[in-house]
């Protein structure tokens, strides 16, 4: 795991202000609207992909998924030590792995159902339109 120590949230924190300030301010509304919200959605697509290969890298490496470290008998964790130890690892990778869910889903559920719902209004307006002149 490369961030081990960082907070998951700060990790995710620079790709949704980046996102947003280009979004906001770099962006050049073109008068569309449908052509502006297409570019807002190749945003969140962008910025999406960065935080999922921020949330891989964030992932801890468990011992009980991998050949090293995983316990195959009683003389492994034979002492209270030991067993304490690998409790309180389990603990921190499971801890860890609800962490980046959390904030997985948070960006799904917030950023790009936000933008995908901006997008299909948009759409839907537009061929009412289109519907309502052929009448």
């Amino acid at each position: 795991m490369i961030f081990e120590d960082v907070h998951v949230g700060y990790l995710f924190l620079p790709v949704f202000i980046i996102a947003g300030i280009y979004a906001k301010l770099i962006k050049r509304d073109k008068g569309d609207a449908l052509r502006d919200s297409l570019k807002d959605v190749e945003i969140m697509l962008i910025g999406f992909g960065v935080i999922i290969f921020i949330a891989v890298l964030a992932l801890p490496i468990t011992p009980s998924l991998s050949t090293f470290g995983y316990p195959e008998t009683l003389e492994d964790i034979g002492s209270q030590k030991k067993m304490l130890h690998l409790l309180q690892e389990y603990n921190k990778a499971i801890v860890r792995t609800t962490e980046v869910l959390h904030w997985m889903l948070f960006a799904a559920g917030i950023w790009v159902i936000g933008t995908l719902y901006k997008l299909i209004s948009i759409m839907r307006i537009k061929r009412e339109k289109k519907l309502s002149i052929k009448k």
